[in-house]
């Protein structure tokens, strides 16, 4: 990822890595319609969330009966990467 943006408004493609996966992402930032953007903030969700898995800060175990929502995701990068 670039350090200096992650994502900008003339990027048709944006591709991250978590848990050794690459994910491409095509979008579409000057579309009116909803779920053409992946935000910069779920970019660095779905880093958040590989990172700590790998910790086992996630396993099934502590993760058992719980639930949780996604608002706002955008193309739904963090769903995916995790």
């Amino acid at each position: 990822m670039d350090p200096d943006r992650l994502n900008s408004p003339s990027t048709c493609t944006v591709t991250i890595e978590v848990l050794g996966h690459e994910l491409d992402f095509a979008q579409d930032p000057n579309s009116k319609h909803l779920g053409t953007t992946v935000w910069d903030a779920s970019m660095v969700f779905a880093k958040y969330l590989g990172k700590n898995s790998r910790k086992g800060r996630f396993s099934s175990s502590k993760l058992k009966g719980k639930r949780a929502i996604e608002l706002g995701a955008g193309c739904g990068v963090a769903g995916f990467g995790t």
